[in-house]
C-alpha cells in the first residue's frame, strides 16, 4: 500500500514519541505471570480473519486467566459471535480509501483495555503497528517485522521465512514468540453463530424442502486470477444435476459477484439458485453447515466451511494450497491443484490462468461425486 502523507506525518510524531519512551518493550522483560489482557488484531479479509483462530486458540491457552480481545472488521463480527476464545471484540472500522477511519476511537477502546500485549496476526498496513503502540501495551508482536513502523515492535526485524509457510503456522509463530502452543492447527468457529432459522425462511421460499441434498458453489473470489472458469462451474453444475436431480445447488457470492452468479446459474438451468449478494454472513455459515458439499476457489468461504467441517472441493491455480489449503480433517476437503507451467506467475496480474483453467470437469465431478457418496 502507498505511504501517504498523514502515514509520514505519523511515522515523525512516533519516532520522537518512541525515543521518549521509558516502558520495558524488551521482549526479555516479557512475563507471562502477568498478562492479564491481550490483544489479537485480524482485521483484513474474511478467510484471513478464519486462518487466525488457531493463533487466537493459543493465546487462550497460554493465557487462561487473561481477557483475550479481538480486533477484526466489522464486515465479519458475526464470525466472533459465541467464540469461545474471545472475551470482546473491538471492531475495526477502516476501508481501503479510508484507512484512518476510526483512528482515534479506535485507540481510545484499546487504552480502557489496558493491555500487556498486542500481536498482529493479519492487519492492515500501514496503521495496524501505530494504532497497537498507542493502544499503550508494552509489548507489540507481528511477523513478518518488517516495515517504516517496524522500530516499534519486541522482538527483531526480518524472518523472510513468513511468506514460505502456511498462513496458519505464520500466525502461530506470531504468537509463539510470547511463549504460546503451536501445535493445534485447528480453525475454530461456533455453529451458534449461525443463523439457522433465516437461513431455513430462504430455503423455504425458493421451495427447498427439508432434507434436500443441498451443495454450495462459491463462484468468486477476491481476485479474479483465483477463479475458476465460470463456463466450468455451468458445466460441473449440469453434471451433478444429471448424476441425481433430487440435488439442488446454491450459488454464493457477494454482492459484486451477482452477475458472475447470475451467469452461472443460467447455464446450469435446473434446480440451482442464486444467493450471490442475498445472504448474511450468519446465514451462510448456516447455509455451509447444512450443505453437503462445498465447490469454492480459494477464498474465505473454505476457510469456513473447514472451519465448520463440511466437506469441500477446491480450485488452486496461481496460489499455492501449501499456504492457504486446509490442514485439519484431510479425508474431507479435496483439493485441485495444477501447478502453474508459466513461471514466474505474475500472481494477481495474471489475465489468464490457465493453471485452474486446466482443472477440468471431469476431475471435479470426480472429487465431487467421491464426497457425495462418503459414509459421513
Amino acid at each position: 500500500m502507498a505511504f501517504h502523507l498523514t502515514d509520514w506525518l505519523l511515522l515523525q510524531y512516533l519516532r520522537r514519541l518512541h525515543a521518549r519512551d521509558r516502558r520495558k518493550r524488551d521482549l526479555s522483560q516479557f512475563d507471562p505471570a502477568k498478562v492479564s489482557a491481550v490483544l489479537a488484531v485480524s482485521t483484513t479479509g474474511l478467510g484471513d480473519t478464519v486462518l487466525s483462530t488457531p493463533a487466537i486458540h493459543a493465546l487462550k491457552q497460554a493465557f487462561p486467566r487473561a481477557k483475550i480481545v479481538g480486533h477484526v472488521h466489522e464486515k465479519y463480527l458475526a464470525l466472533t459471535a459465541h467464540h469461545p476464545d474471545l472475551d470482546l471484540v473491538i471492531p475495526y472500522r477502516g476501508t481501503y480509501n479510508r484507512r484512518y477511519k476510526s483512528f482515534f476511537s479506535t485507540i481510545r477502546a484499546f487504552r480502557r483495555e489496558r493491555f500487556d500485549a498486542v500481536f498482529i496476526l493479519h492487519g492492515n498496513d500501514p496503521q495496524a503497528v501505530p494504532m497497537a503502540y498507542l493502544s499503550g501495551a508494552p509489548f507489540l508482536f507481528r511477523r513478518p517485522a518488517v516495515g517504516k513502523f517496524d522500530f516499534l515492535l519486541s522482538h527483531p526485524p526480518g524472518e523472510s521465512e513468513y511468506f514460505q509457510e502456511h498462513a496458519v503456522i505464520g500466525r502461530l509463530k506470531t504468537v509463539a514468540m510470547a511463549g504460546c502452543p503451536t501445535h493445534d492447527l485447528r480453525l475454530r468457529l461456533s455453529p451458534q453463530a449461525a443463523d439457522r432459522e433465516g437461513f431455513q425462511r430462504i430455503l423455504e421460499a425458493l421451495g427447498v424442502e427439508k432434507g434436500t441434498p443441498l451443495i454450495a458453489f462459491q463462484v468468486g473470489a477476491s481476485y479474479p486470477y483465483k477463479c475458476w472458469p465460470p463456463d466450468h462451474f455451468q458445466a460441473l453444475g449440469r453434471a451433478l444435476l444429471e448424476k441425481d436431480p433430487r440435488r439442488t445447488i446454491l450459488i454464493l457470492g457477494n454482492k459484486k459477484e451477482k452477475r458472475l452468479a447470475r451467469r452461472i446459474r443460467k447455464g446450469i438451468q435446473g434446480r440451482a439458485f442464486n444467493l450471490a449478494g442475498r445472504l448474511t454472513l450468519a446465514q451462510t455459515l448456516a447455509l455451509i453447515l447444512e450443505a453437503r458439499l462445498l465447490v469454492t476457489n480459494d477464498t474465505g468461504p473454505l476457510h469456513l466451511a473447514v472451519a465448520l467441517g463440511t466437506r469441500t472441493v477446491s480450485f488452486f491455480g496461481p496460489t499455492d494450497p501449501a499456504l492457504f489449503g486446509p490442514l485439519q480433517d484431510l479425508e474431507r476437503h479435496i483439493v485441485l491443484y495444477h501447478k502453474p507451467d508459466c513461471l514466474p506467475c505474475r500472481g494477481k496480474r495474471c489475465r489468464d490462468p490457465r493453471c485452474l483453467a486446466a482443472i477440468t470437469v471431469e476431475e471435479a465431478l470426480k472429487a465431487c461425486e467421491d464426497h457425495l457418496h462418503a459414509r459421513c
